[in-house]
């Protein structure tokens, strides 16, 4: 079975699903690229993900084969070629598009705040920033803040702390929103 999803005017994602292979390619302006073909099954499968900058291609099986998730490939609308896939690279990506970490509501509360509120560690604040924008320094903390926010549009209501948060007023917090959410890494190129 052969599936075309449009990405942007010019590129299209192809899955041909056959009997005991598939193949993902990108079509762009009518130029097939396969991204990978590969022998599948009831237990190994091949799907893609994409954003408006990447297509990525994944591989994973099943828990009775336990494969993990692997990225076979992944392809560059922006710049309109295939990433070389160094191992950060596919981890960026895996966490860009397909794979999500949680992190406890403190952290994210304490972050999105200008002011010390005391509920999380300054190593916490720091790991989450360094995950949501890979270590890229180019991005500002307003501009983390901002996607948070577009993530979890209600996290807008706790962002203005000036005082120390008490103890209930925490409570209060995670019994209203949960203790933990979770985010994937910005959407930015691998290239910054």
């Amino acid at each position: 079975m052969k599936t075309v999803k449009q990405i942007t005017p010019r590129v299209q994602v192809e899955r041909n699903q056959r009997m005991k292979t598939t193949a993902i390619s990108v079509i762009v302006d009518g130029v097939k690229t396969v991204l990978a073909d590969m022998k599948t099954n009831d237990y190994f499968w091949l799907k893609y993900e994409y954003n408006d900058r990447y297509i990525v291609v994944y591989s994973r099986g099943c828990m009775v084969n336990q494969i993990p998730l692997k990225v076979e490939a992944a392809y560059d609308i922006k710049n309109e070629k295939v990433v070389k896939l160094a191992r950060k690279n596919q981890v960026i990506l895996e966490y860009m598009l397909i794979g999500k970490k949680a992190f406890d509501m403190g952290t994210i509360i304490e972050y999105i705040n200008n002011n010390l509120l005391k509920i999380a560690s300054a190593e916490e604040t720091v790991d989450f920033e360094r995950y949501l924008t890979a270590e890229n320094p180019n991005i500002t903390r307003e501009q983390v803040k901002e996607y948070i926010i577009s993530c979890y549009p209600v996290l807008a209501m706790y962002a203005d702390y000036d005082y120390i948060m008490t103890v209930m007023e925490y409570r209060e917090i995670l019994d209203k929103l949960g203790t933990s959410y979770t985010f994937h890494i910005m959407p930015e190129g691998l290239d910054k």
